[in-house]
């Protein structure tokens, strides 16, 4: 690795390269979310205006209500495949759940 000069103590292994797939893959699924969404909505700010109106107060708004649901939505999803939060589903529930968000938005 060029950034940390040959150390001999530094050992990149499973967890790291764990870490940077899950980083890749996540951010690849939201950039396609991004994209097909700012296709279908012409205007930036309407698309923006969306995005944050349901990742902020429709989803915890449906999740309160219907607790059930909360496995299933964008915002729990990505969480999961990123895999920083304990509460979030496991990655092999949240990455389908993320394919199904995008295959819904083609």
């Amino acid at each position: 690795m060029v950034w940390l000069g040959d150390r001999p103590d530094f050992n990149f292994g499973g967890d790291e390269y764990e870490l940077a797939g899950r980083l890749f893959l996540g951010s690849a699924m939201v950039a396609m979310l991004g994209l097909f969404i700012g296709a279908t909505l012409t205007r930036q700010l309407g698309a923006i205006i969306v995005v944050l109106g349901w990742l902020f107060f429709a989803e915890p708004a449906l999740a309160a209500l219907l607790p059930q649901t909360e496995d299933y939505l964008a915002g729990p999803s990505v969480g999961g495949v990123l895999g920083d939060d304990e509460s979030a589903p496991s990655f092999g529930h949240a990455l389908p759940v993320l394919t199904a968000y995008v295959v819904v938005l083609v």
